[in-house]
């Protein structure tokens, strides 16, 4: 690989911590953009799942930046105490990532980047991210950053794992790692049933979703792998292009997922970017 651009930008200039972080091939002109969106269930960024998928699209011809949206503590890893950030409640990490894609677009020149193919590649509740921004870019809370929805709008998604269907996590999950989860989004951990309906992206698709590529392992025992399946019925009744992989084995948060089945997905899915963009 050749030399990599690295540059990292704040979103907000009084939040320090939500970060835009490039990762550019040097010389590079008219790339795809890719923002990665690691998990870590809305309290934190998953180190694992940015910086390294990142380079591994910026290696395949992509400008690859990786957005530290808002989460409970500020960094990539939890931090103890007495979580203090506020943004992370819904709809703040939607609004973090609609100012990413306006950056990028902004700066698209001098970042060597075709404004016209922003990409998103979320993972778990990046996922859930990435899933909640192709269903509601020309929605009204996107409409408060005060720019015409189609300079927002996201051109492909690529979602691992997600959470696209509280519900489900509700019927199947219990203890204090949903609860948290509910905290982090909601400000409560009693959501209603209608606030889990509102930020259950599968219940909100329609033909305004770009391209999507999806992938779960069917004994992801964190995320049920019917979050997937459910997105995906959802995008066929809607008539968006899509692909789905479910692989047999796996633990969540795979992210590169070495070594396992689903080691191919990266490949697999730049395929389908380069197919759709």
């Amino acid at each position: 690989m050749g030399r990599m651009k690295i540059e990292q930008i704040n979103i907000f200039p009084d939040r320090p911590g939500v970060t835009l972080t490039a990762y550019i091939p040097q010389g590079a002109a008219d790339l795809p953009a890719m923002i990665v969106l690691p998990g870590g269930a809305y309290i934190a960024c998953a180190p694992g799942e940015g910086e390294p998928v990142a380079r591994f699209f910026a290696e395949r011809g992509f400008a690859a930046f990786v957005l530290k949206y808002s989460t409970m503590y500020e960094g990539f890893a939890p931090a103890r105490g007495e979580p203090v950030n506020k943004n992370v409640h819904f709809p703040g990490p939607l609004l973090d990532l609609g100012r990413a894609v306006l950056a990028i677009r902004e700066r698209a020149e001098g970042w060597g980047v075709d404004g016209g193919k922003v990409a998103l590649c979320g993972f778990s509740a990046g996922g859930h991210l990435a899933a909640s921004y192709i269903t509601g870019w020309n929605g009204p809370e996107l409409a408060v950053l005060g720019v015409p929805p189609e300079q927002l709008r996201p051109s492909a998604a690529v979602l691992c794992y997600p959470v696209t269907d509280f519900g489900i996590l509700r019927s199947q999950q219990a203890g204090e790692a949903i609860l948290m989860v509910y905290q982090a989004i909601f400000g409560t951990s009693e959501p209603s049933p209608e606030q889990l309906a509102l930020r259950s992206p599968a219940r909100h698709v329609t033909d305004s979703a770009p391209p999507t590529f999806i992938w779960h392992t069917a004994d992801d025992d964190r995320v049920p792998v019917q979050n997937s399946v459910v997105m995906a019925d959802a995008l066929e009744r809607a008539g968006v292009p899509f692909e789905l992989h479910i692989f047999d084995h796996g633990p969540h948060a795979a992210a590169l997922s070495r070594g396992l089945p689903a080691e191919v997905w990266p490949d697999l899915a730049e395929r389908f970017l380069k197919r759709t963009l």
